[in-house]
Order: structure tokens, then sequence, then C-alpha cells
């Protein structure tokens, strides 16, 4: 399932996952220390929309343009200057204005880490927003200017025309005409006036409206705890989201990282079945498993009955034991893999140390190097006499011999091939030994000589590329490789029934 391969990609990185998370809540933490506290303080304004009778849309999109124009107003420089002074700093703390839902009311915030500073500096602010809204309509100019000037003409009209006609009525002869257009005049100029005076009280009472729209409702008080949030909490949440960030850089680093992790991965790169696993072995238990780790012994006696399915399998087999790089373990595989093949009666094994230029196997049966495969193919000595002998009866070694400087040409050498027809005749396995495939081609060179190649892979080195190569060269060749053979992996519970009977057999 695709869940489980999520999880065990999160399981596999889980140290960057922890270590992302520890250094996300540890940087709160660490900011947390130095931190002050944060005060908040809050004032409640009242707005009133201006000619509005029904609860509309319109009325909640009038409503929201009103707080929106307060907003820019209480961050206008007129605000803002005057509260400095007021309050006596350089530099006004942070404050907002957010609007109350379902309401009629808008709530004027001020952080401070001072929390009287904080209702000082929140109700200064919010008295000089209402007077600053008050002063936008009140103040000179504007329509009720232009009514209050045409008032003032038409009264110093009247008064004029009143004077022409009393003057009129005491006049030698009297003039009747002239006094009845002089009340005609007057009247005129009466209605007028009366017209702009009502206009004028109209325009009045709507700016006293305007005015008065936005009202402090409920002044700030001294807010008695800090406004932050719990510190654990905050540390909680950098902690959950360094984990996030985490997991998502495991699978960048998973898609990136060309090591190779599980079974199906390896079996996927080198088209092969895993055939066997092999645990870490000690320095001492590396020569001969089967005396010190039955652990160990038994997955070596698995990985014959994987290359010899029968214990009555006498058909004489040759075939190698090879690896992708360098230090994976194949020549301790392939000795132990010869002494596992020994065990059986009908078995007769040599092994034979194939890689000329970094020989091992000497060493792990702690025997003489001086003669062996360099020697029998250069006519030096006979077969017989490069033979070794071992702790089991069964099991015969030839060592790599004196050093040559063209192990590639030697191990490709008919006379090479000869040897290996000649030692069948005389064993029922031979096992060779050879060099990585990456670091030489002799391995490639003589797989199509023999029964077929098993791989070994430490899961803790090889990567998929330089895999992947080796593979691809084998493939082009037509190499036949019976199995891959994962060497110094982990105890899993493939191993804990070997375990079992291993403690029980003490």
């Amino acid at each position: 399932m695709e869940l489980t391969r999520y999880v065990k990609v999160v399981v596999r990185w889980w140290w960057v996952v922890a270590l992302v998370a520890g250094i996300a809540g540890g940087v709160v933490a660490l900011t947390g220390i130095n931190h002050k506290p944060v005060y908040t303080a809050n004032a409640i304004l009242s707005v009133v929309p201006v000619g509005t009778q029904a609860i509309d849309y319109g009325t909640y999109v009038y409503f929201e343009r009103l707080v929106n124009t307060y907003s820019t107003i209480a961050r206008s420089t007129t605000v803002t200057a005057k509260a400095k002074t007021i309050l006596g700093v350089s530099e006004l703390p942070k404050y907002r204005i957010e609007t109350i839902p379902q309401t009629e009311l808008m709530q004027f915030s001020v952080d401070a880490n001072d929390p009287e500073f904080a209702q000082k500096a929140c109700n200064v602010l919010a008295q000089l927003l209402i007077e600053a809204n008050q002063q936008r309509f009140t103040g000179s100019g504007g329509i009720l200017g232009d009514l209050t000037a045409r008032m003032s003409s038409l009264r110093t009209d009247l008064e004029a025309l009143t004077k022409e006609k009393t003057a009129a009525e005491t006049a030698i002869p009297r003039d009747d005409d002239k006094i009845s257009n002089l009340q005609r005049d007057i009247d005129a100029k009466q209605q007028e006036y009366n017209a702009v005076l009502s206009s004028y009280n109209q325009v009045q009472n709507s700016i006293l409206t305007l005015s008065n729209a936005l009202q402090l409702t409920i002044a700030a008080e001294v807010p008695q705890e800090s406004s932050d949030r719990n510190p654990i909490i905050n540390i909680a949440i950098a902690a959950i989201a360094g984990a996030m960030a985490g997991v998502a850089l495991a699978f960048v680093l998973e898609n990136t990282n060309t090591k190779l992790f599980s079974t199906k991965q390896i079996e996927n790169v080198t088209n092969s079945s895993v055939i066997a696993k092999i645990p870490v072995l000690s320095s001492r238990e590396k020569g001969d498993v089967f005396r010190s780790n039955q652990v160990a012994a038994e997955a070596f006696r698995r990985l014959r009955i994987q290359l010899f399915p029968s214990l009555h399998d006498t058909g004489h087999k040759a075939f190698l034991v090879t690896s992708s790089v360098p230090q994976e373990g194949k020549s301790t595989t392939a000795a132990n893999l010869a002494r596992a093949i020994a065990q059986v009666v009908e078995q007769c094994v040599v092994l034979v140390d194939c890689d000329l230029r970094r020989p091992q196997v000497h060493k792990i049966f702690d025997i003489s190097n001086d003669e062996g495969l360099t020697d029998i193919l250069a006519g030096e000595v006979s077969i017989e006499e490069a033979v070794r002998d071992t702790n089991h009866s069964r099991l015969k070694v030839i060592t790599a011999g004196t050093a040559i400087t063209n192990p590639t040409e030697v191990i490709s050498s008919q006379r090479m091939l000869d040897l290996i027809d000649e030692l069948l005749t005389e064993y029922t396995t031979v096992v060779l030994d050879c060099p990585p495939i990456l670091a030489a081609t002799d391995a490639i060179a003589l797989a199509p000589h023999t029964s077929g190649m098993v791989m070994v892979l430490d899961i803790n080195k090889s990567d998929e590329k330089s895999l992947r190569l080796a593979s691809s060269q084998l493939k082009d060749e037509g190499i036949n490789v019976l199995g891959v053979v994962l060497n110094r992996t982990k105890l899993d519970k493939s191993f804990q029934y070997y375990r079992y009977y291993s403690k029980r057999n003490r």
C-alpha cells in the first residue's frame, strides 16, 4: 500500500522530522525568553448609519464603508500627530479597528508592553478619532457656510428695503405706487430668506447627526492579563509545524537519496530475487560462522538451499560470488557459503580466490598465500600443490597466489577456463571469489563459464546508481544472476526463529 510506503519513509527519516521539529520549537522557546508580554486595551465605539431604516444588504455595505473610513481617519497625520503629543511618545503603539459581527459596534484595540499605557493610548486615540469625525462636518466652509452667507445677504437686503419703505411712507407727497412695489420686493426677499433658513436648519440637523454618528460606548480599561498566547502553546504549534516541514523534507531527501532500503527496491533495480539475508558479523565470526554464530550459520544454510534445492544434488557446479563495489563482504560470504555447502555429505567444495588485486581468502582461513591461483596459471605449481586444507575435510581452498601486474588478462585467459573444468572433475562445487563488477571486469569475463553468479550487497553501503550500473552490465552480457545476498542486515523478524532455536540448543 502507498500509505505503508509513506509511513516507512517517515520512520526511516524520523531523525530529520525530530530535528526540524526540535529546532522550530527551540527557536520559539528561545525567542519567548526575551519576549516582553503584550497587553491589549479595547475600547468599544458605536457607529450609527445615517439615513438607513430597513436592515438590508445595502445597510451592511454602508456600515462597512463607514468603518473603513474611520480606520483611514484613525491613521491620518492629524490624529497620529495629536496622539503623539498627548501621550508624549515619538512612536505610537500598534493599534487596529475591527468590526464586531452582527452589531453596529467596532472595537478599537491598542497593543503595548505597559498595560496602563495601552489603556491611555486606546482612549486617547478613540477620542481623537471621534473629534476628527466631528471636525469633518462642523468645520468652516461647505454648504452650511454658503447658506449662512446667503442668509446674511438676504437680511441686509431686507433691512435696506424696509428702511426705504419707511422713508416712502413718511414722504410728502406720499407715493403709494412706490410703497406697493417696495412691499412686493420685501415679501419676495422674505420668502427667499425663509426658504434658505429652512435649508440651513435641515443641513445643520444632518451635520449634527453625522458628526455624532461615532460615539465612545465603552472606554478602555487597564488590561489585567497579557494578550500573548501561552508560550507552551506557541512551542507546541511551532513543533507541529516543524514536524510537518520535517516530513516534507524527509520525502525530498528520500527522492534525492540513492541509498537502497528495502528488499523490493533492490529486487526492482537488479531484476533478481533476494535469496538470503546475512546479519552483521564480528571480526572473529567472519572466518567460520558455524562455530560461534548460529543465527548467521542458519542464514548461510538457507542460502545453500536456494542454490542447491536438493541435499542430494550431486551435479558439478561452478558459480562465482561478487559485488557491485568493494568492501561489501563478498569474500566472507563466499567463504562461509563454501563451508555451508561442504556440510552436505555428497559435496566436495573448493573455494578459489580470484580477486587478484585485493585477495582476502587466505586472511579469512589464516593460511599462506605463497602459492595459489596465479602460480597455477603460470605453470609454476600444480593444482595439487596449490590446494590448501581447511578444518573441514570436504572444503579445500586455493588462494590468490603471487601478486601480478595483469590480473584481468590472467583471469580471462583460456588457461583459467581450463582450470575451472579441471577443478570440476575433482570437486562437486567450485566457488569463485571474484572482484567487484564496477572495480574490474574479471567477474563478467568468468560468469558465462559458470552456472551463475551470486551478487553480495551491503545494504548500508550500496546505492541505487552503482547497483543499477552493475546490473546493466550483467544484463548486457546476458549473465545469469542466481540471486542477491543482503549482507550486514539488521536482525528483523526473519531472524527471530533462528535465535529461538539457537537458544534452545544451548
